[in-house]
């Protein structure tokens, strides 16, 4: 199929060669309207159809971001924000596609991944260099990359948009937007020869937020079959958890109420007055892109550096509206929610070395701030359990903490949940060379270059090694394979079973180029620490 020219329910389109042989690209296709000014919190609405073939040889425009390729520091820059053909414009008309589409033979449907990218909430888009998946396509799998509205955005919540909601329900417009290109994706994706009872969604970080998002959604039931959550920080637990709280995140669903008056705070301070829905509408959104009269510096990772940003760290966030979700829909540890969907979860060994503000290196603080803050979220007898003679032993282990809390709220939301077949579960422990590896190690969103299929050679400015192509080979043939099957599993891999608590908490590390079924980490007492105390506070909530 690749040059072919394609029939969508908007109108025609025509992809470009990859530089992987036998993989068409289609970038930027529209799926929906420009968000702005009347359709500002609004959910999504379709696209003026056009005529003639429309050429998918550049990227749409981003959601609107901080457009600074620089604002969320050194490190990211060097690593993903340095390449500006990558970095389209940003604007409110950013409800477009990208599609990945190896060859496929006559009569043939293809299973498809759907990818949702993270950046906090505020950041990123469908386009990023490390979401670059010619690779992962050639193993026989249509790559489709969404885009849903940022910061407050997509989230904004007022009593005034649910009285004019038809559902009286508002908010969850990110949710919403990624319902919306799951609907595109099932009435279109067979004219490009996939297989629309074949999906998979997949995304990290903030992008497997969205993902949980959607398996809570009764929206979004039918749409999907599969589920690859990567950097999700709290599994299936309704609870940010250690890493989540210090990282910004609040309790997961607040009410209407509650989210409308977290909304109108907000919108006052950053503004420094009250600002009306409708005033809020007419705004050019370069008003959003000013710096707010009072800077919210310590929330979430990044200082506010724009009225986007700062509005970001107070409002955004899923709300209980009784339409997007509903009491019963949001607990994903009742089997019932994601029964018959096969899942893939994990997070990397060292998931806060690359979030931390400024992407220091160095402790920010002195050893008894640092040994205070651990017994703070962790209780007295984890000193026991990690190393604080000196700094930078507590910093160390203060970042390591989080990362393995983490991994243990993956494990028991696997291991411990009834439904009949059980997710599998991931640790990526693979460090990439360079940019001061012994400090950043795995750090969070270094997976992506080979959970993508994105590896080149120069990217991310590293000299990449046998084991990084090995490891990315690896990763993809395991990702392809559940995409395809919904079990990651083939005669030439490693086998890799799903979590289970009375297996031990099994799970798969990608480490050195390598893939090993682990049943523990090789630090016992830490694990079980950690798993007693996160079940303590789930019981004591």
């Amino acid at each position: 199929m690749n040059g072919e020219v394609i029939q969508t329910c908007y109108g025609k389109v025509i992809g470009i060669p990859s530089d992987t042989q036998g993989v068409t690209v289609f970038k930027g296709i529209p799926i929906g309207a420009d968000t702005g000014k009347e359709n500002r919190f609004r959910a999504p609405q379709p696209p003026e159809s056009w005529e003639g073939v429309r050429g998918c040889d550049h990227y749409g425009d981003r959601f609107l971001q901080n457009p600074d390729p620089n604002c969320q520091g050194a490190f990211w820059y060097s690593e993903f924000n340095y390449a500006s053909e990558y970095r389209p414009p940003v604007s409110e008309n950013g409800l477009v596609v990208n599609i990945y589409q190896p060859e496929v033979q006559e009569g043939r449907k293809l299973p498809v991944y759907v990818w949702i990218h993270g950046g906090a909430g505020n950041y990123g888009s469908a386009s990023d260099i490390k979401f670059d998946a010619t690779k992962l396509a050639a193993k026989g799998v249509i790559v489709v990359l969404v885009q849903y509205r940022l910061g407050f955005l997509g989230w904004l919540t007022l009593p005034e948009l649910c009285e004019e909601n038809e559902h009286g329900a508002c908010g969850n417009y990110a949710v919403l937007d990624n319902i919306f290109a799951l609907q595109w994706v099932q009435e279109n994706i067979e004219a490009f020869g996939g297989a629309k009872n074949k999906i998979t969604i997949g995304g990290q970080s903030a992008g497997a937020m969205q993902v949980t998002n959607l398996l809570r959604s009764p929206l979004a039931k039918g749409l999907f079959q599969r589920a690859i959550i990567q950097s999700g920080l709290t599994g299936f637990l309704n609870d940010p958890g250690a890493m989540g709280k210090a990282l910004g995140m609040r309790e997961p669903f607040p009410t209407v109420e509650e989210a409308a008056s977290l909304s109108k705070e907000a919108i006052r301070e950053s503004f420094g007055r009250d600002v009306t829905l409708r005033e809020l509408r007419e705004m050019e959104m370069e008003e959003f892109l000013k710096p707010p009269v009072a800077k919210n510096v310590e929330k979430g990772v990044m200082q506010s550096a724009t009225i986007l940003e700062d509005l970001a760290a107070r409002i955004q966030g899923t709300v209980l509206d009784g339409y997007v979700f509903n009491e019963e829909s949001i607990d994903l540890m009742n089997p019932r929610n994601i029964e018959g969907i096969d899942i893939i979860m994990g997070g990397t060994t060292d998931e806060m070395t690359s979030l931390m503000a400024v992407n220091s290196t160095k402790s920010p603080t002195s050893n008894e701030i640092l040994i205070t803050k651990l017994k703070g979220m962790y209780g007295e007898d984890i000193l026991s359990l990690y190393p604080t003679s000196t700094k930078e032993e507590s910093y160390a282990s203060f970042l390591r903490a989080f990362s393995d809390d983490g991994l243990q709220r993956l494990l028991l939301s696997a291991g411990l949940n009834q439904v009949a077949k059980k997710p599998y579960v991931y640790s990526f422990a693979h460090v990439a060379p360079g940019k001061n590896e012994d400090f950043y190690g795995a750090y969070h969103s270094g997976d992506l270059w080979f959970t993508m299929g994105s590896l080149k050679p120069g990217r991310a400015h590293r000299e990449w090694r046998e084991q990084d192509w090995g490891m990315m080979d690896v990763i993809t043939d395991y990702w392809s394979r559940f995409i395809k099957t919904g079990n990651p599993n083939k005669e030439s891999l490693s086998e890799w079973i799903p979590c289970d608590e009375k297996d031990g908490y099994p799970f798969m590390q990608f480490k050195s180029g390598q893939a090993n079924l682990i049943t523990t980490s090789g630090e016992e007492k830490r694990e079980k620490y950690l798993r007693n105390l996160i079940l303590e506070s789930l019981i004591l909530k």
